[in-house]
């Protein structure tokens, strides 16, 4: 009737000037009493279904910031409500008021200046910690997810990952392993049809499986990869969306140092469906969409943690993948030109792990005859072909990018890397041949690429001529200086077998001309160290800076080289100066290279000089005895080892042992080891 229209009527007037006084953020203190008088009504009452209404209003009032005090307050009786009704809109609104109080407030919402900002953030805290009292609420929470309800399974995802977010990671992971269902109630959410309750399981599975092996196999056989492949799979593969990337990275969670489930990954043959993701199609080369870069950048990143370096799994893994052709993919991607640097990078870092292992095995064998494609540099062009390890070096001396050029530089060592036939063949490049005496050696910038790829006898050449053109940009240009010093990096790989050394120590730089003194590269080098360090600073220019890395280089080279090989030791000793500058490095280096680094690099040389020094007669001027004489004489022990740790102390030392141990997980044991008896070494 008429008087039902109007009470109607009213109850939609009332509402809209209640959305409207939320909208415009009016009425705050009336929120907060609103919210005060029905938590005092909730906890007077008993009736469910009036407590159900309540709930309701409570729901919408919860939407307001101001408001999670006071609507904390109820947390202990939320969960009591939750564990003895049955009523599915009480769960509704109950895990949505719960999921509400404390979802972390982002920095500028709260309003009232900075202390009631710093208040609004720690009220979802406060609450997080109610929640957290008992474990008993967490076996709550999960029992109501058990009823398959969306709204229910999503607010809960939504409360656990903010009680992640507020600190309670491992609380929760607790809880949940103490639930004999706790793991199958959360993966029955990411088997859910329903995307958004789906998408949102699968951030909580991400953030879940954080650091967790238990969790993380539990997830696996809860067929969490056959799961997450259905996903990609019903998202158009590496064409989709987020979801696509959410996918990937909880896969990458699950492997992450756990070899068990990297092991079950294979046996499941999951790897067989990785190619499909690392896979560009036509314009894919040129324009691609950010969130296909970031799907290609995971899958790559997804392929590294199948092969962990110095792990069991990593001999089987590397040759099921190479099986798999997804060598092949990754090199496509490394070094075929894709116009998205993030790509590259990434395609660079799995293939150096690809190419890791023990000495020569199948797939640096693939590397050394491998070809790539290169997409033309303009739209319709010829494409053309080059070998890969041609290359690797193109974009470890080109590339404009530090971090691709290192990643570059870390693929190169891992090739080189006892592959000791690898080693020689490329310091026979070394030599000089008519042609290189006729021409220099191509350019290499992005121009000239296109026409004058890298020749098979031009590599070491072309490296030489970079680790030698110092002089021309040393103070003018950061980029060449960068260059020469990737250059010297990439030739100290190369003279790490004792075949490479040997053969190094004579090489001439020059084909013979009559009455002239053959220059060898062992003596260039020498004679460019003293250069580097004779050199004055220039005002204005960056010349510093400059001459530390490249000194630093040099010295990394000649450590290199002379370790373990006492004929390139006795040819440095052979110069009656080598020694002396050696020392000034170590004790009184020039103001522009006094660097924890130079003198630690410097004393390092001097050790290896005297451990592998060939000569131990007396007549010679550096034999063994006379040379630890003048280290003691003109260093003294305690200068030359406080050289070796200061710069084993140095920010960059810390930061690069730090980064070795991420990548060498399984050999943390070993190396606190060898740091024991690198102690052991600095006081004998």
């Amino acid at each position: 009737g008429d008087g039902g229209r109007k009470r109607v009527h009213c109850a939609v007037t009332r509402r809209r000037k209640e959305m409207a006084s939320w909208l415009w953020g009016r009425d705050e203190g009336d929120c907060a009493t609103q919210a005060q008088v029905k938590v005092n009504k909730f906890r007077r009452i008993t009736d469910e279904a009036q407590r159900a209404v309540l709930l309701a209003d409570l729901r919408d009032l919860a939407q307001r910031p101001q408001t999670h005090e006071i609507v904390g307050t109820l947390i202990p009786d939320l969960f009591s409500h939750l564990k003895g009704t049955k009523d599915l809109e009480s769960h509704r609104a109950a895990t949505e008021i719960l999921a509400a109080v404390v979802k972390p407030t982002p920095s500028g919402e709260a309003a009232g200046g900075e202390a009631a900002s710093g208040r609004a953030a720690h009220v979802p805290l406060v609450n997080t910690e109610a929640v957290a009292k008992k474990e008993d609420n967490i076996a709550v929470l999960l029992e109501a997810m058990g009823n398959g309800d969306c709204y229910v399974r999503y607010s809960v995802c939504q409360l656990m990952e903010h009680l992640i977010t507020n600190g309670k990671l491992m609380f929760l992971q607790g809880c949940v392993l103490s639930q004999p269902m706790g793991v199958s109630r959360l993966m029955d959410v990411l088997r859910d049809r329903r995307d958004f309750v789906r998408n949102e399981g699968l951030l909580l599975m991400i953030a879940l499986c954080e650091g967790n092996q238990e969790i993380q196999k539990i997830t696996a056989f809860e067929s969490a990869f056959e799961t997450c492949f259905d996903i990609i799979h019903e998202e158009g593969g590496n064409d989709g969306g987020v979801i696509v990337l959410d996918a990937i990275q909880l896969m990458k969670t699950l492997l992450r140092g756990n070899s068990s489930n990297i092991t079950y990954f294979r046996e499941l043959r999951c790897m067989e469906k990785i190619p499909q993701l690392l896979k560009l199609e036509g314009s894919d080369n040129w324009i691609l969409t950010d969130v296909k870069q970031r799907i290609v950048v995971a899958a790559l990143g997804l392929v590294r943690q199948l092969v962990p370096r110095h792990s069991a799994v990593f001999a089987d893994n590397q040759k099921i993948l190479h099986k798999l052709s997804v060598t092949d993919d990754v090199l496509k991607l490394a070094l075929g030109r894709v116009n998205s640097l993030s790509i590259r990078t990434a395609a660079l870092q799995v293939l150096a792990d690809l190419l890791a292992g023990d000495g020569r095995n199948d797939v640096t064998t693939w590397f050394s005859a491998a070809r790539v494609t290169l997409a033309s540099a303009t739209t319709g062009g010829p494409s053309q072909q080059a070998a890969a390890i041609h290359r690797l070096i193109t974009v470890l001396l080109e590339s404009g990018d530090p971090g691709e050029q290192f990643a570059a530089l870390v693929a190169f060592r891992c090739y080189m890397r006892d592959n000791d036939e690898g080693q020689i063949a490329i310091a026979s490049t070394f030599t000089p041949s008519p042609h290189d005496e006729m021409e220099p050696p191509p350019s290499l910038t992005s121009t000239a690429e296109a026409t004058q790829p890298i020749t098979s006898t031009s590599i070491g050449r072309q490296l030489l001529a970079n680790v030698f053109s110092w002089g021309e940009c040393i103070g003018q240009s950061g980029e060449r200086v960068r260059k020469a010093w990737f250059a010297t990096m990439a030739t100290a790989e190369i003279l790490k077998s004792n075949d490479s050394k040997v053969f190094s120590i004579q090489v001439p730089l020059h084909l013979p001309v009559p009455g002239q003194e053959q220059e060898t590269l062992m003596s260039k080098t020498l004679r460019n160290l003293h250069e580097l360090c004779r050199l004055k600073p220039v005002q204005g220019k960056s010349f510093p800076g400059d001459c530390k890395v490249l000194v630093a280089s040099f010295l990394v080279l000649l450590c290199t080289w002379c370790y373990q090989c006492p004929r390139a030791v006795k040819e440095l000793l052979e110069g009656a100066s080598n020694i002396p500058l050696l020392i000034e490095l170590t004790i009184h280096p020039q103001q522009h290279l006094a660097d924890s680094h130079v003198q630690g690099l410097a004393a390092i040389l001097i050790a290896v000089c005297l451990a592998f020094n060939p000569d131990d007669e007396e007549g010679h001027a550096y034999s063994v005895s006379k040379l630890r004489g003048l280290l003691l004489d003109r260093v003294g022990k305690e200068k030359f080892t406080s050289a070796l740790n200061k710069m084993r102390k140095s920010y960059a030392f810390i930061a690069a042992e730090q980064d070795e141990d991420e990548d060498e997980d399984e050999e943390d044991d070993d190396d606190d080891d060898d740091d024991d008896d690198d102690d052991d070494d600095d006081d004998d």
